[in-house]
């Protein structure tokens, strides 16, 4: 599933893959591995592909309808 979302960025930005991955500092082909799901990305390189692409992820408490991204979340422990 989150191979058809990475393409979708990627497409609705009109960035071929190669010039994709060299600005996000990786291969072409680990990029479409990322999209055709043979390998998977950490949420950080997701979150740099979105950013590239002009894409937010936000997270939304299904009870509460709390939504916050995840830049909002100061950690303590990193």
């Amino acid at each position: 599933m989150i191979g058809k979302v990475i393409k979708y960025m990627r497409m609705q930005k009109k960035a071929k893959q190669a010039v994709l991955a060299r600005k996000l500092g990786i291969e072409r082909t680990t990029l479409s591995a990322y999209e055709t799901e043979r390998r998977q990305p950490d949420f950080e390189v997701i979150e740099k592909i979105a950013n590239e692409c002009d894409f937010e992820i936000y997270f939304i408490n299904k009870n509460t309808g709390e939504k916050f991204k995840s830049n909002d979340i100061k950690r303590k422990d990193i």
